[in-house]
């Protein structure tokens, strides 16, 4: 896969984010998403997170694994075992 290809497939995977609005869900092609209401967290597909972040719409709430301990961790069991 090209990087073209990875950036697209990424884009569709859901992320949490927590609005700072209100509104009812939205019925896109790819599947409905929401309703979003202000602190309660939701999933939304990545590049809708991104795009309601450059708005100041919403907070991306980072994934499990992006934790630095874990990361570190993760690093140290692949010098080990690599």
């Amino acid at each position: 896969m090209d990087p073209d290809e990875v950036e697209f497939w990424a884009e569709k995977s859901l992320v949490e984010i927590v609005p700072t609005f209100n509104s009812p869900a939205l019925f896109l092609i790819g599947g409905d998403v929401g309703p979003f209401r202000a602190t309660i967290p939701v999933r939304v597909p990545l590049w809708m997170a991104i795009d309601l972040k450059k708005r100041q719409q919403c907070k991306i709430v980072p994934p499990d694994w992006m934790d630095v301990d874990y990361l570190t961790r993760l690093k140290e069991e692949e010098k080990v075992n690599g």
